[in-house]
């Protein structure tokens, strides 16, 4: 890959076509500060797609970007922040935010898309990760009691497995997704399929 070019392309295969050690920093996370996604980016309401429009005119967006620096070297670190810093204050009048931390991405990994990244790992971000065994306890309660899930609660298993796909997910899919796999096969069968039959029939 060659530097100061765009690539448009599945960022999981691009990241692969990057050799090992060559990234010193990552600037990820603009802050759009729109309160109504509830930091997952997705708007699901007309109410919250209001706020949200309205939250945009507003916000500041020059403040609050995440950086991630990757080195081994503490010293090195440091002297990268610093540089960064007055670079930003010098150039573009900006300040990297006072709660800056330096921390081994070997024990707590990199927040980035949804997932945690490790060397030779990654794992749902912890709040995605929460939410996700909340709705399968949900769908696997109704399932014990012999109901049919609903189409939001089909679509949110679905969703989440995809999300699965993607990262070192093996016992989260073994524990939550397996034991519901009936009733998402009960709502594609007796809700899904019968809707397209009935839609070619007429």
């Amino acid at each position: 890959m060659e530097l100061d070019i765009i690539y448009n392309e599945d960022c999981l295969k691009g990241l692969k076509e990057l050799p090992d050690h060559c990234i010193d920093l990552v600037v990820t996370d603009p802050p759009y500060l729109i309160s109504a996604t509830n930091g997952g980016g997705t708007v699901n309401t007309v109410k919250k797609l209001n706020k949200s429009l309205q939250d945009l005119k507003t916000v500041d967006i020059t403040q609050g970007y995440d950086i991630e620096l990757f080195n081994t070297e503490f010293v090195r670190v440091h002297s990268l922040r610093k540089q960064m810093d007055e670079y930003l204050r010098i150039r573009l009048d900006l300040q990297i935010k006072p709660n800056w931390q330096v921390f081994p991405v070997d024990a707590r990994g990199v927040d980035f898309v949804g997932y945690r990244f490790f060397h030779g790992y990654k794992l749902l971000r912890k709040t995605t990760c929460k939410k996700f065994k909340k709705k399968m306890v949900q769908i696997q309660r109704k399932q014990c009691d012999g109901n049919l899930i609903n189409y939001s609660e089909w679509c949110s298993a679905n969703s989440y497995n995809g999300w699965l796909k993607w990262c070192n997910s093996y016992r989260l899919r073994q524990k939550y997704i397996e034991p519901i796999q009936p009733s998402l096969d009960r709502y594609y069968n007796e809700v899904v399929k019968s809707k397209s039959k009935r839609k070619v029939q007429s």
